[in-house]
């Protein structure tokens, strides 16, 4: 597991009546960093036209099934830190803990799980699926729908009340439908590959 976390909280957050978390992709007591095959790879990116670098961090890690175009992508556009400094991030870890971690103790500091096993699990199953590809925070329409969902919320409850905990819940809610939006897409995409 990443040894670079700086958002892991406490356990002294608000526990009682909240979520209940199921494992669907991950699998207890073991971290999904744990379940791939981990490399170091260069980054570099040149000006098509003339060759010129314009970018270049090596040895970044990746799992060893993700792409060269996908590697370039999040290295150069979300890893943090300047290049060549002791501050930047060199691991896709780091990106992934960064984001999980923040909605994981925003979770926990807000109420929303019943118990620190179910912060866990979604911990678990939200690092899976970004390890995974299975869906992205960077998606236009998650960022579309993030927007419209929380300009509705300031309508109704004015700026004053907007906190963690409602970013936590918009969250989770784009995240149902963009799974359930893929689950669709591949039941009518195996519906069709039967009839043929």
């Amino acid at each position: 597991m990443s040894d670079t976390v700086i958002n892991r909280s406490s356990s002294k957050g608000k526990l009682g009546k909240g979520l209940t978390i199921e494992r669907v992709f991950s699998t207890p007591g073991v971290h999904p960093y744990d379940n791939v095959t981990w490399e170091r790879r260069d980054v570099v990116q040149t000006n098509w036209k003339t060759g010129e670098v314009v970018f270049e961090q090596r040895g970044v890690e990746y799992p060893d099934f993700w792409s060269v175009n996908a590697s370039t992508i999040v290295t150069t556009k979300y890893f943090r830190g300047a290049v060549g400094h002791d501050n930047r991030e060199w691991s896709l870890k780091q990106v992934i803990d960064r984001v999980v971690l923040t909605y994981t103790k925003a979770g926990k500091e807000y109420g929303y799980f019943a118990t620190p096993q179910d912060a866990e699990v979604f911990e678990h199953e939200l690092t899976h699926m970004l390890l995974h590809q299975i869906f992205s925070f960077n998606s236009p329409w998650g960022y579309e729908s993030l927007y419209l969902h929380l300009q509705s919320y300031l309508k109704v409850c004015g700026p004053d009340n907007l906190n963690y905990g409602t970013f936590f819940l918009v969250f989770l809610y784009i995240l149902v439908l963009q799974l359930e939006s893929k689950k669709h897409f591949y039941q009518s995409y195996l519906h069709s590959y039967e009839v043929l």
